[in-house]
């Protein structure tokens, strides 16, 4: 038995998996929140669409790229070596990122537009792997606590 509930946020095994789908998820929000705001506040009136239009694509966008890519997401986390497809998938996402940065820089709402997609399509790909290594390190008796925990990171960092 152990002694807190919170036991596995001091253990290396679940740790680092935890911080990385939770940080990769804030990193989602808060891009999709600040093209939002971008949107509403700033570029709204240089763009032929209302600006309400533009919040809905920009949550389409994020949200759109689960649905089409979840199960090519997980036959591709089943057929290949987790650890390559996860550095793959982060390096992808540093990309994007600096890509978001130049669209945020030059105001290219466009290029925002396409970097928030790329992003989803990471964030779906980056799902059942990180759900399929939390069997590997850790015992049958953890993870019920790990996969929730997984979740509400999910949830708090959205």
């Amino acid at each position: 038995m152990y002694s807190s509930q919170f036991y596995l946020f001091k253990d290396l095994r679940f740790l680092p998996i935890f911080l990385v789908q939770l940080f990769g998820c804030l990193n989602d929000s808060i891009i999709k929140n600040a093209l939002i705001m971008l949107v509403m506040f700033k570029l709204s009136s240089n763009f032929p669409l209302p600006s309400y239009i533009l919040v809905l694509l920009a949550n389409i966008l994020l949200v759109l790229p689960f649905v089409i890519f979840a199960s090519i997401a997980g036959q591709v986390s089943d057929k290949y070596e987790r650890a390559i497809v996860t550095r793959i998938i982060k390096i992808s996402e540093l990309v994007i990122v600096l890509f978001t940065m130049y669209g945020f820089y030059y105001e290219k709402i466009s290029l925002l537009f396409v970097c928030l997609t790329a992003l989803g399509i990471h964030s779906a790909f980056f799902g059942p792997i990180k759900y399929s290594v939390l069997p590997d390190q850790l015992d049958k008796n953890e993870l019920l606590e790990a996969n929730g925990y997984a979740v509400a990171g999910t949830f708090l960092a959205i």
